[in-house]
């Protein structure tokens, strides 16, 4: 894959996964077409050497199980946007899932879309939906915990095509009467 990547698909996304070296984003669906994307197992940033950016502990009860890992040194960063619903299926994947990146549904949920029960959800970037997110419902999906953990190198080196947040600069003001 080439460093940055830029993937369109004009329809859903049925499976999503893997490790991520490089800085890639990741488009299901256009505006007549409101497609979905399945996350179905973990997507995770990894260095050279192996070595994921956060380290998860599931024997630890309580919301602080997901730490930064001094030993990453990548700069991988990934983006993925569906015109309709991102939805944690997790269908190829164990109890756990971990997603790092931006997820973005434009006009739709980021949510539960499998069956079954599972344990723990870690989102390691950011979460962006117009309807709203959950990761369980009715007793099915990831019951345990859901960890949300902002990845600030988003702000100054975001995924391709999207845009770079930069914190307000104040160089001074004016007193109006």
């Amino acid at each position: 894959m080439p460093d940055p990547a830029f993937i369109h698909v004009e329809k859903t996304i049925y499976g999503l996964k893997g490790e991520l070296h490089n800085a890639a984003t990741i488009v299901a669906g256009t505006k007549t077409d409101n497609s979905d994307i399945y996350l179905t197992a973990d997507i995770y940033y990894v260095d050279d050497e192996g070595d994921h950016p956060m380290v998860f502990d599931p024997g630890n009860p309580a919301n602080d199980n997901y730490l930064p890992n001094p030993n990453y040194d990548g700069n991988a960063v990934l983006g993925i946007i569906a015109h309709q619903d991102i939805l944690y299926s997790g269908a190829e994947d164990d109890k756990n899932l971990e997603i790092n990146g931006v997820v973005m549904a434009l006009d739709g949920f980021v949510k539960w879309g499998g069956s079954g029960d599972k344990d723990h959800l870690r989102i390691f970037g950011a979460l962006v939906c117009d309807n709203g997110s959950y990761r369980y419902t009715g007793g099915s999906g990831y019951n345990n915990s859901g960890v949300y953990y902002y990845d600030d190198r988003l702000r100054v080196t975001p995924p391709p095509n999207f845009l770079p947040l930069c914190k307000p600069l104040f160089l001074g003001f004016e007193v109006v009467k």
